[in-house]
């Protein structure tokens, strides 16, 4: 290089869009080997948003074959990862024996109304929807074992088919060749919600696209804290929108939008009331019986409930109050989940079951 060139401003004439390969790690080079002007602008960049070192957590995270509690979500909702903007929660889940990672009110609602469903085996929130070409979601899980399963043909090639004139999310990274180079890479884009359900045909997958209401789908948000996202962000939400559902539909996988309005807001609220309480569903002891036994239970209060199987059982009324929501969870006594419930007041028998109600929202098929 002669002398006078900035090699921090030194751009590969061959720059060209790539996508990391599966499993891929791109290389984080320290800041001095690219110039003082690279590492200002490192230095003014948070953990939110993109740059080397996040891809390189979200590949490392996302890497294929990662199931039940070794599954890592691509972004966590802690200080630093979750947008700024966003009501980050975790929702512990016994069924997957982790924490369960949602950036939004809506996403926590439609989360627990996944683990409560009986077919559900695995939910992998905040999905990578990878740039190439990749393997099925449910490759290398013992269900799927014998199972020939499509694959998915990466954000880059779907994009392309929706328009050649739309631009795929991407960034500048330090080139492993030569660190006086930048290179361009494909940004992954992130799903919210993609279900792993079973039934008699064996396992499958369906997607949920979460939104706070409809008109997300279409309308950019007007809030100035999106300012710098509207900046970086070259797709408009209809065509984030439609290339989420083509990524997972050359995979057979149904992608359906959600939005809180589809679901009863007293539903959800007895499921987030209910969930923490059943602990990590270890029973102390199997108290299931007793209260599919006991006559009238759907019509008795918790307390009382529990306080007779407190008699029987020996365990404490709280111990006992802990066995009465994980047998309400999973669905041995069978309550109305539509109505408010009290401690202190007698529940009433399940008239419409939410799984029948929904069973559109899980389903492999339009």
């Amino acid at each position: 290089m002669s002398k006078g060139t900035c090699p921090y401003l030194h751009v590969s004439p061959r720059l060209s869009t790539v996508a990391a390969s599966r499993g891929a790690v791109v290389s984080s080079r320290p800041n001095s080997q690219v110039g003082p002007l690279v590492a200002v602008i490192s230095a003014m960049k948070t953990t939110r948003l993109p740059s080397s070192a996040k891809l390189n957590t979200v590949f490392s995270r996302q890497k294929p074959g990662r199931f039940g509690s070794d599954y890592q979500p691509s972004i966590r909702a802690e200080r630093g990862e979750a947008p700024k903007i966003s009501h980050a929660s975790k929702i512990y889940c016994p069924k997957l024996q982790r924490d369960v990672h949602c950036l939004s009110l809506p996403e926590r609602q439609f989360a627990c109304f996944a683990i409560y469903h009986p077919q559900l085996w695995d939910l992998h929130e905040q999905k990578m929807l990878h740039p190439a070409a990749t393997s099925h979601p449910l490759s290398g899980h013992p269900k799927a074992a014998g199972l020939i399963l499509p694959s998915l043909p990466g954000t880059l090639s779907a994009l392309t088919r929706i328009s050649p004139n739309y631009r795929h999310h991407s960034i500048y990274i330090n080139s492993q060749e030569d660190p006086t180079e930048l290179q361009k890479v494909a940004y992954p884009y992130i799903g919210d919600l993609l279900l792993f359900l079973e039934d008699k045909d064996g396992p499958y997958c369906v997607n949920w696209n979460v939104k706070s209401d409809p008109e997300g789908y279409s309308v950019r948000p007007n809030s100035t804290v999106f300012k710098e996202k509207r900046k970086s962000r070259a797709l408009s939400p209809q065509v984030r929108h439609d290339l989420e559902h083509l990524y997972f539909k050359d995979g057979l996988i149904r992608t359906i939008d959600a939005t809180p309005q589809a679901l009863h807001p007293r539903l959800t609220g007895n499921l987030l009331w209910i969930l923490p309480k059943i602990g990590d569903g270890i029973a102390k002891k199997d108290l299931s019986g007793f209260y599919s036994d006991l006559p009238g239970a759907c019509t008795l209060s918790p307390q009382l409930i529990a306080t007779r199987a407190a008699e029987w059982s020996g365990l404490s009324i709280s111990e006992c109050k802990t066995e009465l929501w994980k047998c309400i969870w999973n669905r041995i006594l069978k309550i109305d989940l539509f109505q408010s419930i009290f401690d202190d007041v007698p529940l009433r028998p399940q008239v419409i079951d939410p799984v029948e109600l929904y069973a559109h929202l899980f389903s492999r098929e339009e």
